[in-house]
């Protein structure tokens, strides 16, 4: 309906046409660029689209648009995910609807997110639980980390393809986050995760949480903590952007609440569990195998585990070899 009534303008690229629904501000408006459609909702300026995020659904951005000689400001709303344009017409009729009924555009557009959220969500939007928990535990310590130096944040390599989490100067710390409280299995992705750093050391950092309907820590909570103590929030926001969670607000990055259960830090010496290229001949991997993953016991490795003053002088080390601007 939305689509095949903005093609017959033949307007493409541009405000294709008015609704047949007026709101105090104006007309509320169409609009098609390339594939993909929008409604426009007229708002008072002073307002625009102040409160609202986009997700990975839905567009949502503030144009001005001259409308009969003067300016109008509009909420834009666009659907960016194709397979979900029927869910959105839906949703675009469910807006006019509530503007008919005497709602003004924000109140009606905030109801009807409320109303629609779950079903805006495409499966292919639903980041899932261990990445959640893992970008969860790296800002846990990043968080650590600059409650010692502003800058700490250029530790932060993980999300930048590092070969581990957080690496300054030849300390490098990889962070393991877990949900369950009394599993001291963890997963190790590569050969060379559990390698220092050359000529350095390797600490392993890891986080347990617990599920907990409206707990204290998610994304959001954590990712505000590190723009609030860094002294340069923008490059957070673009390794976040890197790890995938361009924005640490929306609902698919939080719909998993947490409390904290307990952090460890273990020092990755010779008696720490691990498999590492010299485990096999000529420090490769056998022919044909191209990659490993495996299970490591942490119950195996309690000689290793670090003393809460340990773990603060190791931070302290990590902030230490960062340069100032």
């Amino acid at each position: 309906m939305l689509r095949s009534g903005l093609a017959e303008t033949g307007l493409r690229d541009a405000i294709s046409r008015p609704a047949d629904i007026e709101t105090r501000h104006g007309m509320v408006r169409f609009s098609l660029a390339g594939d993909a459609a929008s409604i426009m909702l007229p708002v008072d300026t002073r307002d625009g689209a102040r409160g609202f995020e986009s997700t990975p659904s839905l567009a949502i951005s503030e144009i001005t648009y001259p409308v009969d000689g003067r300016p109008v400001c509009y909420v834009t709303v666009t659907c960016t995910n194709k397979p979900l344009e029927t869910v959105f017409a839906e949703f675009v009729s469910d807006i006019l609807g509530r503007i008919e009924r005497g709602e003004p555009s924000r109140c009606a557009l905030t109801d009807s997110l409320r109303e629609f959220r779950d079903l805006l969500l495409a499966r292919d939007d639903a980041v899932p639980d261990e990445e959640i928990c893992g970008l969860a535990g790296e800002l846990r310590l990043l968080n650590h980390l600059l409650d010692l130096s502003p800058n700490a944040w250029r530790a932060w390599q993980g999300p930048l393809r590092g070969r581990h989490d957080f690496t300054a100067g030849n300390h490098a710390i990889e962070v393991k986050a877990t949900r369950a409280r009394n599993s001291d299995r963890l997963t190790i992705s590569s050969i060379d995760q559990l390698d220092p750093p050359a000529g350095g050391d390797l600490h392993l950092f890891r986080v347990t949480f617990e599920d907990v309907a409206g707990g204290p820590v998610s994304i959001a909570s954590l990712a505000e903590t590190a723009f609030e103590r860094s002294d340069d929030a923008p490059a957070i926001r673009s390794i976040l952007d890197r790890a995938g969670c361009p924005d640490p607000y929306v609902p698919v990055w939080n719909r998993l609440k947490f409390r904290m259960v307990s952090e460890v830090l273990y020092a990755v010496t010779g008696d720490f569990p691990r498999i590492s290229a010299p485990s096999f001949v000529g420090g490769k991997l056998p022919h044909g195998v191209e990659g490993l993953s495996y299970e490591i016991d942490l119950a195996k490795a309690r000689d290793c585990r670090l003393s809460a003053d340990a773990l603060n002088a190791t931070l302290q080390e990590v902030c230490t070899c960062l340069s100032p601007d």
